[in-house]
């Protein structure tokens, strides 16, 4: 594919990004960029800064220094712009790149918003649309035209032609397996992300439940108001440990016996199945959205609105019947070898969505 001549890319979010987010989002955002990087292009993301840290002090520090709104640093490989208010740097970003193309990651809060001005702005403009969550992306999308649009699963690219008539390619998540592969799964049920849409109660009603066997629960979202209740909860709970954001996930991987995923959310995709299914670690999830698709037969699924005895009896069928687990366990690795998952194709058929744009603008 390199045949295509060279691009310069600039992804660009209202949300902060790595490492100061650590999310889902940020990390296909992430993987996407050192993909293109490996095929020789350049590439950078514009992002808001959280103003805590050295990130916060040296990015305070280089704006008066330079009189820039938002300066970049190259800590994740790349530069990454940051300052307050994303929306009004992308002038500063695009000319400090030489940008050929914008990447608008459609996540809240408003990137529909973000996607217009970017628009304006008279560069080919691509939007990956990341969630279902519609009503929260600050526009109507048929509107954006204008826009080439990526989906992140075959369920978003199909909500996204019954609502609003657009046409999508699908791209999955990009998942790097070396950054998550561990090996040999360990002894605990996982859980990623415990807020209360993604399940979080359940998980934590399990565990109370099944009391002789270890859970280890991770936050994705630093400081998540939403958590603090359901966090003493869980403190009370001798066979629950709860952690920190991590920056690499394999040392909650090597922790897993079982991932569990209630999730009551209609979730465009479930990154961290995949990620776990990489190492043959069975997935427990809710058959919602997304969820269903990046499960696949690498474990069990049931209805998010499952009552709790049926939560437990799948959790006592995955930990208690060996069988079972290695069957679930060497679906879950074969599955993790489809084609539409492996990162090289996937930077490859992005990099053709983005040539294409820009080829259509000339």
């Amino acid at each position: 594919d390199n045949h295509l001549s060279l691009m310069r890319v600039l992804f660009i979010t209202t949300r902060s990004y790595l490492p100061q987010c650590v999310g889902g989002s940020e990390w296909s955002t992430h993987y996407l960029c050192e993909g293109l990087a490996a095929l020789g292009d350049t590439v950078g993301v514009l992002c808001d800064i959280e103003n805590k840290g050295w990130l916060g002090l040296r990015n305070r520090a280089v704006r008066k220094l330079t009189g820039m709104s938002f300066p970049s640093d190259k800590g994740m490989g790349y530069d990454v712009f940051r300052g307050w208010g994303s929306r009004k740097g992308i002038a500063e970003a695009a000319n400090a790149l030489r940008a050929d193309v914008l990447v608008v990651v459609g996540v809240a809060p408003d990137p529909y918003g973000l996607a217009q001005i970017c628009i304006d702005y008279s560069l080919p403009v691509v939007y990956q649309v990341r969630d279902v969550e519609f009503d929260r992306h600050g526009g109507d999308l048929s509107d954006l035209s204008a826009a080439t649009f990526v989906s992140n699963s075959n369920f978003t690219a199909r909500r996204l032609k019954e609502r609003f008539d657009l046409n999508s390619q699908v791209v999955l998540p990009p998942i790097v397996p070396d950054r998550y592969r561990v090996s040999s799964p360990g002894g605990k049920i996982l859980v990623v992300n415990p807020d209360p849409d993604k399940g979080g109660d359940t998980a934590v009603a399990m565990a109370t439940l099944r009391p002789n066997i270890p859970f280890v629960i991770q936050e994705s979202w630093a400081n998540n108001s939403r958590l603090i209740e359901l966090k003493q909860r869980a403190a009370a709970l001798p066979n629950v440990e709860w952690r920190r954001p991590v920056l690499d996930m394999r040392e909650r991987y090597r922790e897993a016996r079982i991932l569990l995923t209630p999730s009551r959310w209609e979730e465009a995709w479930g990154r961290v199945a995949s990620e776990a299914q990489v190492s043959g670690i069975p997935v427990l999830a809710s058959r919602t959205g997304g969820l269903e698709e990046a499960v696949g037969p690498g474990g069990m699924l049931l209805p998010s609105d499952a009552p709790i005895d049926v939560w437990l009896n799948a959790l006592d069928v995955l930990w208690n019947d060996k069988k079972a687990w290695e069957m679930y366990s060497a679906q879950a690795l074969e599955y993790a070898r489809r084609p539409a998952l492996n990162p090289v194709h996937q930077v490859q058929v992005f990099r053709k969505i983005l040539f294409d744009a820009v080829a259509s603008r000339r």
